[in-house]
This record gives structure tokens, sequence and C-alpha cells, in this order.
């Protein structure tokens, strides 16, 4: 150590750049006054502080009466909606009440309407099925008119081909040609009377039928049994199954 603190060489100081005592005194000087103003600013700093603290007490009370504001201001607008939508909702279920009214009264009008229509058809059926049953009856009532016209002649023609038949052909009389025209006219007549319905009614050998057959005689035959037709007088005719004319028979006892 001692060889060390010999080995130090001397410093040599420069006494022309050494600060003066009045040089030393300013910079105190402004050292202290710089103290000063920061002292002041912290005055000030804790008053800005205290007036933050003020302010943000003020601004929370003013924030929690905004909020009970707001929350009072929701509830309001809560209640009014709800109220809005009970009025919605009773005017929509109304209206359902109308619709439903008019749909049953639309319903029972179906019903009329359904109704009247079958009225309607049934009686257009029935009007048709008399119309029907007219035209068929004045078709048989002219049918049977006109036949019973033609039926004198149909039995003279026959009354004549019966006769012919009992005369005995001679060179004086020979007739013969004439009498098959007569045949000819009288089956046209018959088949004719066929094609409109007309049919003659077979009654000899048949049971007597009151319906069909008028007796004009009651005779014995023990060819055939008793209440048989034995002989045609004059023959009946049939349209369909309407009589136009009994057959005039005689019958057996």
């Amino acid at each position: 150590m001692e060889n060390a603190i010999a080995e130090l060489t001397p410093v040599e100081v420069d006494t022309n750049h050494l600060p003066s005592l009045e040089d030393l005194m300013r910079e105190f000087n402004d050292i202290e006054s710089e103290n000063s103003i920061h002292i002041t600013n912290n005055e000030d700093f804790d008053a800005m502080l205290e007036e933050f603290a003020t302010n943000d007490v003020q601004t929370s009370n003013s924030q929690n009466d905004e909020y009970t504001s707001n929350g009072q201001t929701e509830n309001r607008i809560t209640d009014e909606l709800y109220i809005r939508g009970n009025a919605h909702f009773s005017a929509l279920e109304a209206e359902l009440q109308k619709v439903e009214a008019a749909l049953l009264i639309a319903e029972g009008e179906n019903g009329a309407l359904q109704s009247l229509v079958q009225r309607k058809q049934t009686d257009f059926d029935n009007y048709r099925r008399r119309i029907e049953r007219e035209h068929g009856e004045h078709y048989v009532h002219a049918v049977t008119t006109l036949v019973k016209e033609l039926l004198p002649v149909i039995d003279n023609f026959g009354r004549a081909l019966d006769a012919s038949e009992l005369t005995t052909p001679t060179p004086e009389n020979d007739f013969g040609q004439f009498l098959d025209g007569i045949r000819i006219i009288n089956q046209q007549l018959i088949r004719v009377l066929g094609k409109v319905g007309v049919t003659p009614i077979d009654v000899v050998g048949e049971t007597f039928n009151p319906q069909l057959h008028e007796a004009v005689a009651l005779e014995e035959n023990s060819t055939f049994p008793p209440n048989t037709i034995t002989e045609e007088l004059l023959r009946g005719y049939m349209l369909g199954n309407r009589l136009i004319r009994p057959a005039l028979v005689k019958v057996s006892s």
C-alpha cells in the first residue's frame, strides 16, 4: 500500500477553470428556485387530484342517476310494449273469432246449397222419369190406337182366307192367284205390327185367363180338360205387356 501511495503522481489543477463564488451562489439560487417550483407544482397537483376526486364522485352520482333513469325508462318501455302486445293479441283473437264465425256461416250456407242441389237433382230425376214414362205412354197410346183401327182389316183378311179354303177352284172360278196375293198382304201386315211390338195371343189349348181372354161360349169337349180354350173366335193382341184386345174364345166345361 505504501509503495502504491509512493508511486502516485501529483495532479496538476488548473485554477483558471474553477468556478467562482458568485457562480456557486447563482447555481444554488437556481436549484432552490427550481425546488420551489416543484413544490408549487405538487400543490397544484394535489388540488387537481382533489378536484378530480370531486368530479369523479359527481360523475358517479350522475351515472347512478342516469342508470336509475334508464332503468325506469326501460321498465316503462317494457310495460308499454306489453300493453301494446296484449292489445294486438286481443285484436287478433277478435279477428280469429270473426273468421271462425264467418266459417261457420259459410259451412251452413254450403250445407244449404248442397241440400238445394240434391233437391234439384232429385226433382230433375223425377221430372226425367216422368217425361220418359209419359213419352212411353204416349207411344203406347198412339200405337194402340193405330192397331185398333187396323185389326178389323186384318180380321177381314183372315176371314176371307178362311172362306177361300172352303171353296174348290174350278176353271170358271179360278182365283187361286188372287188368294195368294191376299195371303201375302196379310202376312205383311202381321210383320209390320210385330215391328212395333204388337203380337197375337196364342189361345187354343191354353188355360182360360180372364185378363187375356173373353169367353163367349162353353162346350163339352172330351179332347180338352175343363176350363181350357177349345176354339179362337177372334184373335187377341198384345203391345208388349199391355193388352190391346182380348181374344174371343170357346172354353171347355
